[in-house]
């Protein structure tokens, strides 16, 4: 066995929710197939997106389901079932994506185990602080198998290089990417009278746009509440009543406002997961996110390719886009600091000229250099293919 020829790729994306990671590995998946590099997978089970499995089926690749790798679950039987599974497909490459730094370490000591001469890891999420020693201790021992970090933020990889120094030096940022085709901005005033009428906002009505999922390190109340100061405010009253925000994404109802107690609820609309975002985004006016922190969020990065101006909290991946010093002015620094976020949109409000025409580097940036065709070429240099 230990002198069978290997080849091709073991995928292992580690999510189980819709998630920007997913279409990432299934672009990679995609691409090696176009290259006729043979592609494998490993997947976690309790998987939510029936469409991601079905894509992964039109690929035709050799699928097998983990166990849970995360909550409750066994990793021993992890540990086991992966090295049986590289065993049987014996891959040059294990590209493991990992959203965050606990999970799936029984799938990296499984592929050292079974002797896949190269790993990659790539770190979807920041390391916001250091580990505890025994898990430091841990991280250090596996990533010894590891041969390239990849992160998809330079504010990311500075994060873990400085939480785990034994890193430095073995990493390479790799940005989240974008389809500029799929998400274009657009100056049709009939697509914008459309999509008011479709979710029930007047005509005239201004739009604030917040895409993905909700809850946790991703609330909307810091973005309620700064809505609601707005309206409060007599400097900025009448200008707030011309807003409305459309939720796209799902969360726990306790983010969701209660249309029968909240003053606000009339100017808020949750549409749920939509297949259609490229459609919609374009039609905006602002795109708002409160998160608390992120790799590189690619909505933020889909809102730009479509034409939207950012107002968000300080989050890694911005300054890869719209440099330090812009970053600086653009974004909001306090985590959950709703009167800083109301400053700021009031700002925008009254002068949305000045915060459309600092970002505008920042949309032209993305729509040609945060490209597919850009991040696979990247991590195809790193497989050496």
């Amino acid at each position: 066995m230990s002198n069978t020829v290997r080849s091709g790729v073991c995928l292992i994306p580690l999510t189980t929710i819709v998630s920007g990671t997913e279409r990432i590995v299934l672009d990679i998946a995609e691409e090696l197939t176009r290259r006729n590099v043979p592609v494998t997978a490993l997947l976690p089970a309790g998987n939510r997106q029936d469409q991601y499995d079905q894509t992964w089926k039109l690929l035709e690749p050799n699928v097998y389901h983990l166990g849970k790798i995360h909550g409750r679950r066994n990793p021993l039987k992890n540990a086991f079932d992966t090295w049986r599974y590289l065993q049987k497909v014996r891959p040059e490459f294990v590209h493991f994506h990992c959203p965050n730094y606990r999970w799936g370490l029984e799938v990296i000591a499984a592929a050292m185990l079974s002797g896949v001469p190269t790993v990659i890891r790539t770190e979807h999420n920041p390391l916001m602080w250091a580990p505890p020693s025994l898990m430091s201790k841990l991280l250090r021992l596996l990533d010894t198998k590891v041969k390239t970090f990849t992160y998809v933020s330079s504010g990311n990889a500075k994060r873990f290089e400085k939480h785990l120094p034994h890193r430095i030096g073995r990493g390479v940022v790799i940005n989240n990417s974008i389809d500029p085709v799929a998400y274009a901005p657009s100056a049709s005033p009939e697509a914008r009278r459309r999509i008011r009428e479709q979710f029930g906002f007047p005509e005239d009505s201004l739009v604030a746009i917040y895409v993905g999922s909700f809850g946790d390190r991703r609330p909307l109340g810091p973005i309620f509440e700064a809505f609601k100061l707005l309206l409060k405010r007599p400097e900025t009253a009448e200008l707030a009543q011309k807003w409305r925000l459309l939720i796209v994404g799902h969360g726990p109802e306790t983010e969701v406002v209660n249309p029968e107690t909240e003053p606000i609820a009339k100017y808020i609309h949750l549409a749920g997961r939509r297949k259609d975002v490229g459609e919609i985004l374009p039609q905006c006016d602002l795109f708002v996110s409160a998160s608390h922190y992120e790799g590189q969020s690619i909505a933020m990065l889909e809102a730009w390719s479509s034409g939207l101006p950012l107002l968000t909290m300080d989050v890694d991946g911005l300054e890869d886009v719209l440099g330090a010093e812009v970053a600086r002015t653009q974004v909001v620094a306090g985590r959950d600091d709703s009167a800083a976020f109301a400053d700021a949109w009031a700002a925008f409000m009254i002068d949305p000229e000045a915060r459309r025409a600092a970002q505008a580097p920042a949309i032209e940036y993305v729509r040609t250099q945060l490209t597919q065709e850009h991040m696979l070429s990247a991590f195809m240099k790193v497989y050496g293919k």
